[in-house]
């Protein structure tokens, strides 16, 4: 699973993008809200899904989604960084720790 911000000039928003790679499952829709929790805070977040999909890549199965970021959480989500984020595909919650890059939403924010 990946994770990244995506910045929609146009409409000046905000979103928090995902790709899930199937090497063995067979491919599943992403749906629901992504829900993320932060190091350092008491507050989690919960992003609303705006759009998903399934698509090939490189020959690969991956499902995609983004989510659109609120001004509270863009303040949250530029001052802590990661500790666990949770999907929800074929009504069952996937996720995990983060204990790679926890502050790459900071970064990409700064540079957005």
């Amino acid at each position: 699973m990946g994770a990244s911000i995506y910045y929609n000039q146009t409409t000046k928003t905000y979103f928090v993008n995902i790709a899930v790679l199937f090497k063995t499952l067979n491919q599943m829709d992403i749906s629901g809200d992504l829900l993320l929790q932060l190091n350092n805070s008491n507050e989690g977040i919960s992003l609303k899904r705006v759009v998903s999909d399934k698509i090939q890549m490189n020959g690969r199965n991956v499902s995609i989604a983004m989510y659109e970021i609120d001004k509270r959480s863009y303040n949250l989500l530029s001052k802590y960084s990661l500790k666990n984020l949770y999907f929800t595909m074929n009504n069952k919650t996937y996720g995990s720790t983060v204990t790679e890059n926890n502050s790459l939403f900071i970064n990409q924010l700064k540079c957005l």
